[in-house]
Formats: structure tokens, C-alpha cells, sequence
């Protein structure tokens, strides 16, 4: 799991620097860095892209994969400090494994004022599979 989340976050970043925004999304996206979690069965999981004094954060994507599973169930997973207030995603824990949830914002998300924190939150599912996540962004 953990080989397959570094080979996905690998291509991420090869591919993510190329990406071209318009002038009007702000500022340039350079420097974009992935901040990943891998929680434990039955245990919630988050990720954060820390508050920098004097700049907005700004997400970009959001990775979110389970471990095999004793029963396919449901969740919310949550992105709190977003300009607009919190963002909620649902996510399915399948039993026969599936491709990554992968969920990108063009153009990026801001956080909600200057030096807030982004927070990816997936809560504890009972399926019993391992949760690994990735909230990707920058700030400026």
C-alpha cells in the first residue's frame, strides 16, 4: 500500500509542475508538496498542509486510498480551513480493493483567511481497512 501511494505521488509531482494555470487563479503553483498520512484499521487519519504567517494556503488535490477490507461501507471524509467553509467528500471502502480516490481542484482551493491550516479528514470506517491519504497544495 504504501509502495503504491509513493508511486502515485511520484507521477504527481512529475506531472503537477507542467499543469498550467490562468492568471486568475492567483499565485503561481510552484512548489506544490503532498502531505500524506497512513492510519491504522479502524482509526482516523489526517493530513495537514500547515498555516504559514502572512500567506494563504491553496489545495490542489486530495489522494485518498483504503487497504483490503472485511465489508464494503461508506464514509465522509472532511477539508476544513477552505475558503467557503468546510468541504465534505464521500469515499467508499470497497471490499475487493479499488484505485485511489483522487480529487483535484483547478483552480486550487485558498484556505479561508492568512496562516490557516488545510486539513484532510477521513474518519475511522468500520471495514477495518488500513486509510492512506494526501492532501497536496502550496502557499503563497
Amino acid at each position: 500500500m504504501k509502495t503504491l501511494l509513493a508511486g502515485i505521488l511520484a507521477v504527481l509531482l512529475i506531472l503537477l509542475p507542467k499543469i498550467s494555470f490562468a492568471a486568475t487563479v492567483g499565485p503561481s503553483p510552484a512548489g506544490i508538496e503532498c502531505v500524506s498520512a497512513v492510519g491504522t484499521a479502524g482509526a482516523s487519519t489526517t493530513a495537514t498542509i500547515a498555516s504559514v504567517t502572512g500567506q494563504y494556503n491553496f489545495l490542489t488535490e486530495v489522494i485518498i486510498s483504503f487497504g483490503p477490507v472485511a465489508a464494503a461501507v461508506t464514509g465522509v471524509a472532511t477539508i476544513t480551513g477552505l475558503h467557503g467553509g468546510t468541504m465534505s467528500i464521500d469515499v467508499d471502502e470497497p471490499i475487493v480493493g479499488a484505485a485511489p480516490d483522487v480529487i483535484s481542484f483547478s483552480p486550487p482551493i485558498s484556505s479561508s483567511t492568512l496562516a490557516t491550516a488545510i486539513v484532510l479528514n477521513v474518519p475511522a470506517i468500520t471495514g477495518g481497512g488500513v486509510v492512506a491519504i494526501s492532501a497536496c497544495g502550496y502557499n503563497s
